[in-house]
């Protein structure tokens, strides 16, 4: 029964992890676990990555997503020099 458990709160720590920019020791103890390095060493063990590593790739995806364009934002590649 405490595996089921441990497991369950382990696929909400992900989730939330993978969707919000919460710190790592701040999702593992809303989901339960009082040592951060504990939680860290559980999550890669059963995801084969570590939580930091998944909580930057979503920052960088998000990041990713709100880019300007060309033109936008100080690219000056559209202007025509003389």
């Amino acid at each position: 029964m405490s595996a089921l458990i441990r497991r369950r709160r382990l696929e909400r720590a992900h989730a939330d992890l993978a969707r919000t920019g919460g710190t790592v020791a701040g999702v593992a103890a809303r989901w339960g676990s009082a040592d951060p390095a504990h939680f860290s060493r559980l999550f890669k063990t059963t995801y084969g990555d570590n939580a930091a590593a998944l909580r930057f790739n979503n920052r960088a995806r998000t990041g990713n997503a709100t880019a300007t364009g060309p033109g936008e934002a100080g690219d000056h590649s559209d202007r025509v020099t003389r």
